[in-house]
C-alpha cells in the first residue's frame, strides 16, 4: 500500500516537472514541491523498511546520550509528532515499562530542522527501567473493591493500566485509571492494581 502511494507521488512529480517546461514562471514552485516530495518519500521508505524516521532516531540518541536512558526505544513511546512551518519537529513521548505507560507525565522534545534537540519539556524518571510489574488483580475485582460505594446510576469506564509515579523514592504503583460519569459530572479514580485501593481521585479531566 505504501509503495503504491510513493509511486503515485513520483509520477505526479514527473508530470508537474513536464508542465514546468511549458510554464517556466512556476519553476521555483516546482523545485519546492520536488524537495518536499523527496523528504516525504524518504519517510515512506523508512516506514516500508520497518525503520524509525530520522527524527525518532535523533530523539532516542539524545535520550541515551544526554538523559541517561539505557534503552530509549523500549522505555519511551512516541505518541505524537508535529512539524511546524520552519521545519522544526516536536515529539510527544511517554515513558513506559513493559509497554505500560507512566500516568500523568509526558516528555516533549523539540528539535530543529537539522535534528538537534534545542528544548526539552517534562521529566525522565531514572531507575524506572528496573521496575518489574508485580502480580495484579483484574480490573473487575479492582472496581469491586475500590468503587463499591459508587451509585448504580453512574457510568464507569476503565481507561487501562498505568504506572503512578509521584516520587521515585516513594515507589511505583501500578494503577487502573477509571472514569466515573453521572450527568455532567466527571471524576477519575486511580485504583491500585494490586489491591483495588484508591490511590488518587481527580475531579474533571486528569489533564494527562
Amino acid at each position: 500500500m505504501v509503495e503504491r502511494v510513493v509511486e503515485r507521488r513520483k509520477e505526479k512529480a514527473r508530470m508537474v516537472a513536464r508542465e514546468a517546461c511549458r510554464f517556466p514562471i512556476i519553476l521555483p514552485v516546482i523545485i519546492v514541491m520536488l524537495i518536499m516530495g523527496c523528504a516525504t518519500n524518504s519517510a515512506d521508505q523508512a516506514a516500508i523498511q520497518g525503520q524509525d524516521p530520522w527524527y525518532i532516531q535523533h530523539a532516542y540518541a539524545y535520550l541515551s546520550a544526554q538523559m541517561g536512558v539505557k534503552s530509549p526505544a523500549d522505555e519511551f513511546q512516541v505518541k505524537q509528532v508535529e512539524r511546524d512551518r520552519l521545519g522544526k519537529v516536536h515529539l510527544r513521548m511517554v515513558q513506559q515499562v513493559e509497554g505500560v505507560p507512566v500516568w500523568g507525565h509526558v516528555l516533549l522534545l523539540h528539535m530543529d530542522e537539522g535534528g538537534a534537540v534545542y528544548r526539552v519539556d517534562g521529566k525522565v524518571f531514572k531507575g524506572l527501567s528496573g521496575f518489574q510489574l508485580p502480580p495484579l488483580i483484574g480490573i473487575d475485582e479492582a472496581l469491586r473493591r475500590g468503587l463499591s460505594a459508587e451509585s448504580a446510576d453512574e457510568r464507569i469506564e476503565s481507561h487501562g493500566l498505568y504506572l503512578y509515579v509521584d516520587n521515585m523514592e516513594r515507589g511505583v504503583v501500578p494503577i487502573y485509571e477509571v472514569e466515573v460519569t453521572e450527568g455532567l459530572r466527571r471524576r477519575f479514580f486511580l485504583l491500585d492494581a494490586r489491591s483495588g485501593a484508591v490511590v488518587k481521585r481527580v475531579e474533571g479531566s486528569p489533564g494527562r
